[in-house]
């Protein structure tokens, strides 16, 4: 993360210092927070050791701090990941021990940390939770009360369609793209950012992203140009969803419910609201003027239930990186509990190459995401949006829907005050997510057979991640016989819209019977155990192994400790219903406008050219 997010002591102060000018003086503000924080935050919190002393001595030199309290955490008194791996290395080198980086991360203060040196112990972890048995026979008797997908829709990187996505996941194309200096110039991006070496020149990109049929959904000419593009993606993406589904909700008997992730409008904020011909001239203390209706994140999720005329529960769902997979949460429970009949589910992120690299910060320096490999440096970010729409397995078996998966168990946990800072991820919190998801659903970790990790391409979060999985994988299964995978590898770190990627990701892989490659991988990094677990990073792709149902496990994890964990699964199998070869099928396609025709007719085109056996289904749903 960069400095101005992470998280620092609160200090109270008697007065701001200003300048000559009347503004804050930031510089003698620091002198002031120095001063205070070395007598009152350390009064009685010496060191108590000879060990502690030499710790406390380490920390200084790495922080840049006089003194620090024995029992302060490493993270609040301005520490981040890159200067906790360089406190272990000046231990190792005064001490002669090499304490893992996961484990000083458990022992966050200078107490703690001499603890360990003066004796290394294994650690110790809270518990998460039962997770069920192997059960006698994998076989899942169904209730018709699961909750299944029915319906898919996404743009990506590189990806107009969850159908090319997947093709591109299979065979490893990296949708990174490399900007030029002219293609950064076109994105408005100044010469101060490119002539800075820091500055992160790839991203994932989506293309059109400025294209919107504003006349299909009854926006004015002015209304759509002022629309975030995040809304006005999600809303089409949410559409092309409920097309898959084959429902039209017009037509549809029941209640539809929007459960909608957003990350931050940077449209409104760096294009519309300061800009005079949206605005007008007002008065720059009015701020709420200033202000451009219905943009915000609270407003996505009744922009689509208005616009596509949705009854159901229209809720905003926001725990920043994990936010729509906890969409998804949030809707499966909503069907369960009856709150409605057909979920839309899924997040959204736009974002350009504005990033700059920082050591130990979430920016890779090309933008890559390597996850649990050696040279991990942090994650790519990308734009891209994902909805998924779901439905109770009776309800979609009535209705002939085709089901892509079931999501037999959910989880979402929070990590609460058991970790090393607020920005900081708690493996507990995590592990606690894996094992309650599992235990919904009933399923034994040695029946998963794909984990499709958060995997942000940091050591030390993808080192916590994986012990989390140990705590719940741990002598449940074989070595090497569970795939961990990271979508961010392909596509880059989408924010808000990350949980749903790896959902799609995870249903298609199980609908296929096909585990995808890890981008980006030579060896594990290091800090990571890989070996003590059931675990491998896959590299190229391959069948899924022979097993009496297909099992994969989904991982989101949200800057603040919101953790999210879905079990997805293969759907019951169906018999395809005999067809004499001779039957003609009448697939009436409509449109809007002859262009919009001439684009339906090319999908569909395209569509049946690539598939077998969907003839009659299509016409079926054409029929609607």
């Amino acid at each position: 993360l960069p400095d101005y997010a992470l998280r620092r002591p609160v200090v109270v102060v008697d007065d701001i210092p200003v300048t000559v000018t009347g503004k804050g003086d930031e510089r003698a503000l620091a002198d002031r927070l120095a001063e205070a924080t070395t007598g009152s935050e350390v009064a009685g919190q010496e060191p108590a050791t000879a060990t502690e002393r030499a710790v406390h001595d380490i920390w200084c030199a790495v922080l840049g701090r006089e003194t620090i309290a024995r029992t302060a955490g490493f993270f609040d008194v301005g520490g981040q990941s890159l200067l906790l791996g360089v406190v272990q290395q000046r231990l190792a080198a005064r001490f002669g021990v090499r304490l893992p980086l996961l484990r000083l991360f458990e022992n966050p203060t200078i107490e703690a940390q001499a603890r360990l040196v003066d004796a290394p112990a294994a650690p110790g972890h809270a518990p998460v939770g039962p997770t069920p048995a192997a059960p006698a026979t994998a076989a899942r008797e169904y209730t018709g009360d699961e909750i299944v997908v029915v319906g898919l829709a996404g743009r990506f990187p590189g990806a107009p369609d969850p159908a090319t996505f997947w093709w591109n996941l299979c065979a490893g194309v990296d949708a990174i793209h490399d900007h030029t200096d002219a293609e950064l110039a076109a994105l408005g991006i100044g010469p101060r950012l490119l002539a800075d070496p820091r500055h992160v020149r790839a991203a994932g990109r989506l293309d059109d992203v400025a294209d919107f049929d504003a006349d299909f959904f009854a926006f004015g000419a002015q209304e759509a140009a002022r629309t975030d593009p995040q809304h006005r993606l999600f809303l089409e993406t949410a559409w092309e969803a409920l097309e898959d589904a084959g429902h039209d909700p017009s037509r549809f008997p029941g209640l539809v419910g929007v459960y909608a992730a957003t990350s931050a409008n940077r449209y409104f904020l760096f294009h519309l609201m300061d800009n005079p011909a949206v605005v007008g001239d007002v008065d720059p203390d009015d701020w709420e003027a200033r202000l451009v209706g219905r943009q915000f994140t609270d407003h996505l999720p009744g922009q689509v239930a208005y616009r596509l005329g949705l009854t159901g529960p229209a809720l905003a769902v926001q725990s920043a990186c994990s936010s729509s997979l906890v969409a998804v949460c949030v809707a499966a429970q909503s069907l369960a509990d009856y709150q409605c009949d057909i979920a839309l589910a899924g997040g959204v992120n736009v974002t350009w190459p504005r990033y700059r690299h920082t050591p130990g910060g979430m920016a890779s320096p090309d933008g890559r995401c390597r996850a649990f490999d050696e040279s991990a440096n942090g994650s790519g970010f990308g734009s891209g949006v994902g909805v998924a729409a779901l439905r109770r397995l009776a309800d979609a078996q009535a209705d002939g829907d085709r089901i892509y998966a079931v999501l037999p168990g959910w989880a979402v946990t929070n990590d609460g005050a058991d970790r090393a800072g607020f920005a900081v991820p708690g493996p507990s919190g995590q592990a606690a997510a894996v094992a309650g998801a599992l235990a919904a659903a009933e399923v034994a970790p040695g029946e998963v057979r794909l984990i499709e990790a958060h995997g942000s391409g940091t050591p030390l979060g993808d080192a916590l991640e994986v012990a989390a999985l140990h705590e719940v994988y741990g002598g449940a299964a074989p070595a090497e016989s569970c795939a961990l995978g990271s979508v961010k590898t392909n596509i880059g770190h989408l924010d808000a819209a990350a949980g749903i990627a790896g959902l799609i990701k995870a249903v298609l892989a199980v609908q296929h019977g096909v585990i995808p490659p890890n981008l980006h991988f030579t060896r594990p990094h290091p800090e990571i155990d890989l070996a003590g677990g059931p675990f491998y990073v896959p590299t190229k792709a391959r069948d899924w192994p022979q097993a009496a149902r297909r099992v994969a496990g989904v991982s989101a994890f949200g800057l603040g400790g919101t953790n999210a964990h879905v079990i997805v699964e293969q759907p019951p199998p169906v018999e395809p219903p005999a067809t004499p070869d001779a039957v003609a099928h009448l697939l009436p396609v409509s449109a809007r406008t002859p262009v919009a025709l001439r684009a339906a007719l090319r999908r569909l085109r395209q569509h049946l050219a690539g598939a077998s056996h969907t003839l009659p289904e299509a016409a079926a749903t054409y029929a609607i």
